[in-house]
C-alpha cells in the first residue's frame, strides 16, 4: 500500500514537470514570435 502511494506521488510529480515544460515551451514560442516581429519592424524602420 505504501509503495503504491509512493508510485502515485512520483507519477504526479513527473506529470506536473511535463506540463510545466510544455507550458514554458509554448510561452517561449509565443514570446519569440512576438519578439521577431518587433525586430523586423524595427529593422524596417531603420532601413527606411
Amino acid at each position: 500500500m505504501k509503495s503504491m502511494m509512493l508510485h502515485t506521488v512520483f507519477f504526479s510529480m513527473i506529470l506536473t514537470n511535463i506540463l510545466m515544460v510544455i507550458l514554458i515551451l509554448w510561452m517561449h514560442r509565443k514570446f519569440v514570435r512576438h519578439y521577431q516581429q518587433n525586430i523586423q519592424i524595427t529593422v524596417e524602420n531603420m532601413v527606411n
